[in-house]
């Protein structure tokens, strides 16, 4: 049996029958020619290629590539790769079998595909360069054509494509993240977006087996413009057609800005919509982080920490003066606590003086750290003119009213709050809490990260650290907020803050350090 050789050709307009990349002088070829976009007349549609260039904000203006690797196949599972050495308009490919038929179905499978119809958008994608989409093929780019026989023998198609593509756009006009560079980008949807799915002529079927696709880009691309700019920041991912609601996590690193050196952490951002097969949807995103305030306070302190001495304040862990609340300077009450200064209850105490007075009740708290799923995650923020990252997220007190969770007279272990007793407090330590003296109620944080639905269900502490006479401590890697709660006003270990941890949340016992108040005093807690 004489096996002739099939040629693939294809292009999307008149003057790309010819390949500019095949080198040397060509052999006449044998068999059937397939060649796309020659003479559109035979039903064969615009738009064949597996890299794309798009001018945006526009989605509609893209022109597709085939790239080194790229592999035609047939229904019979035949295939041929691209004899091309570069990014090109048109490829030719090299199979081997011949055809007859009026028409043949052809196939694009993505450029590691196995199979004809089985295409794998990938939960992993990587983009090496800025504006750059030559990675699409392999990152789940396909398509589909019928291809037509002509008067001389050959066939002519042209691809449609059936998944959908993201450009990331993103800007900042803030210091910290135009000296910082986008290193990988994490997309999360609440339906699966990526994963295994099977190709057919009319598109995707399945239904995919992941809701993450991570696209990283190399050595990192910069985000110093303040407005759009495609060439120099532009990220592509593959994504499964469909309405999507989307968690975007872009993350930095900083090489400058954090005092221990580099630091890496995300700034989140949301986005919902359809995405439609063949085409490119622009997602914006102004990268913005929080500033907080250097105010901290003493529990029920009338004055900050450093109050008048603002000049002087550490502003570095590790960082230490004398002239803090309670030192050797002229900073003394009412500063700090003075104890048995108070007119409140002497056996359950309750802060006097704002800030910490706004803050949550000690049964409140406990609502929050038990049912309020506390969830860690890795957001940038500034302070004191520095780079850090950490918060744990918290339900907010209206959703978990919602979900009947809170109770403003019983605390969530079932003690009852009471004006003249501290019972509520001394028996949920003794029943709960751990450790000998002073005893913590604790619960470990979930990394999971919150869902586009969640996104306005949470308030965020973060990592403000603390003053510890004089001293500041754990700014980036704990957060410490006080109740309004004096569990024994005499006690001087008898206030009851929050501290916060990567891995878990606690309630401890504390009075003498400075805890993280910003200027809106306890409108951080909700």
């Amino acid at each position: 049996m004489l096996v002739m050789s099939v040629l693939l050709s294809v292009g999307c307009t008149n003057n790309e029958a010819t390949d500019g990349n095949t080198q040397g002088k060509q052999e006449p070829l044998q068999g059937t020619t397939f060649v796309g976009g020659i003479a559109p007349n035979a039903g064969a549609k615009s738009g064949t290629r597996t890299s794309l260039n798009v001018v945006l904000p526009s989605s509609t203006t893209v022109d597709y590539f085939w790239e080194k690797g790229d592999k035609i196949w047939t229904a019979d599972n035949a295939n041929g790769e691209a004899q091309i050495t570069t990014t090109s308009p048109t490829a030719k490919f090299q199979m081997g079998k011949d055809y007859f038929t009026p028409t043949v179905a052809l196939y694009y499978p993505g450029k590691n595909a196995t199979k004809y119809n089985e295409v794998i958008i990938a939960t992993t994608q990587t983009q090496t360069a800025p504006n750059n989409t030559q990675h699409l093929g392999a990152a789940g780019d396909c398509g589909t054509a019928t291809a037509h026989q002509q008067l001389d023998g050959t066939y002519q198609f042209n691809l449609d494509h059936h998944a959908a593509y993201i450009c990331l756009l993103p800007r900042s006009s803030n210091p910290y993240i135009q000296r910082s560079k986008i290193f990988k980008i994490e997309i999360i949807s609440e339906d699966n977006i990526a994963g295994t799915y099977t190709l057919g002529m009319t598109g995707l079927t399945g239904t995919g087996s992941s809701k993450t696709i991570t696209l990283t880009t190399g050595s990192g691309f910069e985000v110093n413009n303040t407005s759009t700019n495609q060439s120099l920041n532009a990220a592509y991912a593959v994504i499964a057609p469909g309405t999507h609601n989307l968690v975007i996590r872009y993350w930095l690193r900083n090489t400058v800005d954090n005092p221990s050196g580099t630091i890496e952490g995300t700034v989140t951002k949301y986005f919902s919509g359809a995405f439609v097969a063949n085409t490119v949807s622009p997602i914006t995103a102004n990268l913005d982080i929080a500033n907080h305030s250097s105010i901290y306070y003493q529990f029920d302190a009338k004055k900050h920490y450093w109050d008048g001495f603002e000049s002087v304040q550490p502003k570095v862990n590790g960082g230490h003066d004398e002239h803090y609340a309670g030192g050797y300077g002229d900073h003394t009450p009412p500063h700090q606590f003075e104890y048995g200064g108070r007119s409140y209850s002497l056996t359950l105490g309750y802060a006097e003086e704002p800030p910490t007075k706004n803050m949550p009740y000690f049964g409140d708290m406990t609502w929050y750290m038990r049912y309020g799923n506390p969830t860690y995650d890795e957001e940038l923020f500034t302070v004191m003119g520095h780079l850090y990252k950490g918060r744990v997220l918290m339900k907010k007190s209206t959703v978990l009213q919602t979900e009947g969770h809170w109770n403003t007279t019983v605390n969530a272990y079932g003690k009852t709050k009471l004006s003249t007793d501290k019972l509520d407090i001394y028996y949920t330590f003794n029943e709960v809490g751990t450790g000998t003296f002073p005893k913590t109620i604790s619960f470990p944080t979930s990394k999971t990260p919150l869902t586009y639905s969640d996104r306005d269900n949470y308030f965020a502490l973060p990592f403000l650290g603390t003053y510890y006479h004089g001293t500041l401590e754990d700014v980036g890697t704990k957060g410490f907020y006080w109740t309004n709660t004096n569990k024994d006003a005499y006690d001087y270990m008898g206030a009851v803050p929050l501290e916060i941890f990567e891995n878990e949340i606690k309630i401890i016992e504390s009075r003498s350090r400075g805890y993280a108040m910003n200027e809106d005093g306890a409108t951080m807690f909700k």
